[in-house]
């Protein structure tokens, strides 16, 4: 599939002309293969050596493991002089004037997943019959993106990895890189669409130009190529598990779940505001049990209308007790405090930047470079970004998380605008790179708070970010509507600003769910909060429920952020719906053929009294009505079985075979939450309401005894709870007698075979429904 491929390195000389060194050059070469054995299993190591005049040693390794489909590529370059610099590094590289081929057919049928490298940025599959757009503003160019350059028509950039699948064919081929601790990875292709040709496939390994220390070799990031062995779709978990293992990512032994401050009140939120907030939680702990209470921005001291971002010692008069009394408060409700903070950000407002200008990363003409624009934070505060190279910064980020820990007692971190420390500035150790200083400054931060904080990235780098970061934001910043404020739409659209669909409901859902097999991987997904308030919002019920079918199949981290008290009773319900959240993300089926996809599967085994069950949410990201198939081919499911379904939100039932095609028709910007077990010819539970895998969690016990003719069912969940279970009663059982101990329990009879049972109770219900045989 992959001909003629080549790899080389891209090296800095003392006079800043570039020399690049390739395999496709003359030289003296040797190959060895030696065993190896390693964290991803046992192979042999093709090493080829290729020596340079001037002392040079070109070194590429090709791993391959024993049942394993992929090959493992890493480069290297050594000398034993040092006027060299090391630029890139480029350990697989196809290029039509080499005769490189990548053999997966006609481009006109390839789809190219690609993403951009921190939270906030894009992810998309694309056709290759368009070019990728960068604004004019220098900005937002800086935040989204890990490269300025403009792009010409046929060319892509992928940051990290990429997927490219034929959708006629089925060919695919994925390229990652699994180590990102050192060098800023990507993935560039350059294609003629027009003439079906791949003119540039290079993988690329930026060591950004830092010196090349005598006789000590250098080494470009580990990058697999994966082609066979399982379809496009499962290569993602594959590649995720590769990056988990080698970059040794960080567990937590639950998901967390708490209530955050920032969209409701903004940066107005009080002291007041937010233990009203806490105090809420508190009484009813055992219906809502969240973990965390955790406090946004908006704390911070200000002069005049600027923020004095970096002086996070100083809180304004709204928080007058200060930060330590605010954490005790909330660990005396039973809660976990949790503190927002930039860590590696500073207003020119601030004392810090005044005390300490040269903290700074400098832009390339040694100025404090720029890197974020934020109106609530100043119309003309500007925001550098903190050089974690720096001795004495590295000094002040050790004081700052020691007294947010030790002595104002936080447990949970929000480290937002992380990508700051990473921009292609100057810094102040000449010896390393962009990547590098923003692993440097996470480093320190995890080593002062340890391992028991949990820490949680925003606005990150994300392959950089992998082992330092237990959270991590996969999308841009949700809102209060489904679509892109008019402002922001505006700005985008006719001065082409940059913010992409920020910030929207229906982009952070999108870019949530394309970076859903992430979760439990790279770190524990936070899809960003949960919205579900009637007051101060534009979302419709529709939407609502289109937000949390997507985040409770997504799973990872669940935060409400709106008024507790404001809310209704069915929106507080929305909240205990998904939780707890799953550690287990679902699986777009249609990834490739729909941008964004429609169908997401979250396959759940059998518990010990439930069947397996597998839930699917079907999404219109459209406003217009859209008919939509359903089958057992398109849902992935065993053709050789029968199925119940169970529409969640309309409350239908239906039932799936080999032969038996649906078509729904779904209103725009609506979801479907349907609840599939296989028909086993005895009674079953269909669908509970009490949580999003209807039956998997809350159901503790469901017994059916033919020789007694009942039905046993035991219902477990913290707190009082009203709802529904949807039982169905095959030929020739019908309902008898319904047994509770509930508060208060009713028995309906209700579509087609199905039986209702309504019930009130608090934490745990018995319940019997004795049956009888009809003709």
């Amino acid at each position: 599939m992959v001909k003629h491929a080549f790899s080389s390195v891209v090296l800095v000389l003392q006079d800043n002309e570039e020399r690049v060194l390739s395999t496709f050059d003359k030289g003296e070469k040797s190959c060895v293969i030696k065993k190896i054995s390693d964290i991803h299993g046992d192979g042999q190591s093709l090493i080829i050596t290729q020596k340079f005049e001037s002392n040079l040693i070109f070194t590429l390794l090709i791993n391959i493991y024993h049942d394993a489909p992929f090959l493992l590529f890493q480069a290297a370059i050594e000398s034993s002089e040092s006027p060299y610099r090391v630029k890139f590094f480029y350990p697989l590289c196809l290029s039509a004037a080499q005769q490189g081929t990548l053999n997966l057919s006609s481009i006109k049928d390839w789809r190219l997943l690609r993403t951009d490298w921190q939270s906030w940025s894009q992810i998309e599959v694309t056709p290759l019959n368009k070019s990728l757009k960068r604004p004019w503003m220098k900005i937002p160019k800086v935040i989204m993106y890990s490269t300025k350059e403009k792009f010409a028509r046929g060319e892509y950039l992928s940051d990290y990895f990429a997927v490219i699948k034929n959708l006629k064919t089925g060919k695919f081929v994925t390229l990652g890189f699994i180590s990102m601790r050192d060098h800023l990875t990507q993935i560039r292709l350059q294609v003629n669409y027009k003439k079906d040709a791949v003119l540039k496939l290079f993988v690329q390994s930026s060591a950004g130009a830092i010196p090349l220390k005598e006789n000590q070799a250098m080494y470009s990031e580990k990058l697999i190529l994966l082609v066979n062995g399982m379809e496009a779709l499962d290569s993602l978990n594959y590649y995720a598990d590769l990056v988990q293992k080698e970059m040794k990512a960080l567990s937590w032994n639950t998901i967390p779940t708490g209530w955050c401050s920032w969209y409701y009140y903004y940066t107005l939120v009080s002291q007041d505001s937010f233990l009203e907030n806490a105090a809420f939680l508190n009484k009813h702990q055992k219906e809502l049990p969240l973990e965390v209470v955790q406090l946004d921005d908006g704390f911070l001291s200000q002069k005049g209308p600027n923020s004095c971002i970096g002086d996070w010692d100083a809180q304004n008069k709204r928080f007058k007790n200060g930060l330590k009394w605010l954490a005790d408060k909330i660990k005396a409700t039973g809660f976990k405090p949790g503190l927002w903070i930039t860590p590696f950000i500073v207003s020119r407002a601030s004392k810090l930047y005044k005390e300490h200008p040269d903290w700074v990363i400098q832009d390339r003409k040694g100025k404090p470079f720029e890197v974020n624009f934020n109106v609530e934070w100043g119309l003309f505060n500007k925001i550098y970004g903190l050089d974690c190279t720096h001795p004495e910064v590295q000094k002040w980020l050790r004081t700052l998380f020691k007294t947010i820990v030790e002595t104002w007692g936080f447990q949970y971190i929000k480290l937002d605008y992380l990508y700051a420390a990473a921009v292609d500035g100057l810094f102040y150790d000449k010896s390393m790179n962009r990547v590098q200083a923003y692993r440097k400054g996470l480093e320190i931060i995890r080593e002062t708070v340890g391992d028991n904080i949990f820490l949680l990235g925003c606005g990150a780098p994300l392959g950089p970010s992998i082992g330092l970061l237990n959270g991590m934001r996969v999308s841009g910043d949700t809102y209060y509507s489904f679509g892109q404020p008019f402002l922001f739409w505006f700005l985008n659209t006719f001065f082409f600003a940059g913010f992409e669909g920020l910030p929207s409901m229906k982009d952070a859902l999108k870019t949530s769910m394309l970076r859903a097999f992430m979760h439990n991987k790279f770190w524990i997904n936070d899809p960003d909060c949960l919205l579900v308030r009637r007051t101060r919002s534009s979302l419709k019920p529709t939407e609502i429920e289109f937000e949390v079918t997507l985040l409770g199949l997504c799973g990872g981290i669940l935060f409400s952020s709106d008024k507790l008290s404001e809310l209704a009773p069915e929106d507080l319900d929305y909240i205990k719906f998904l939780i707890p959240p799953s550690k287990t993300p679902a699986i777009s089926l249609d990834l490739f053929e729909n941008d964004p996809p429609k169908y997401f599967k979250l396959d759940i085994p059998p518990s010990e009294s439930v069947g397996a069950c597998h839930l699917v949410g079907i999404f219109n990201w459209t406003k217009k009505t859209q008919p939509t198939p359903i089958s057992l081919e398109q849902l992935a499911l065993d053709s050789n079985l029968n199925y119940h379904v169970f529409d969640f939100w309309e409350r239908t039932y239906f039932q799936l075979d080999k032969n038996n095609r649906k078509e729904l028709q779904l209103k725009g910007y609506t979801a479907k939450l349907l609840a599939i077990r296989p028909i086993t010819g005895d009674p079953q539970l269909i669908s509970s309401t009490f949580h999003i895998t209807q039956g998997n969690v809350e159901i503790s016990k469901f017994e059916f005894d033919p020789n007694a003719l009942e039905i046993s069912i035991e219902v477990v969940k913290s707190g009082k709870n009203h709802g529904r279970l949807f039982l169905y009663l095959p030929r020739p059982y019908h309902e008898k007698e319904l047994l509770s101990d509930a508060k208060q329990s009713k028995l309906f009879r209700g579509q087609d075979a199905l039986v209702g049972i309504e019930i009130d109770f608090e934490d745990r219900s018995k319940i019997t429904l004795k049956l009888e045989k009809k003709d």
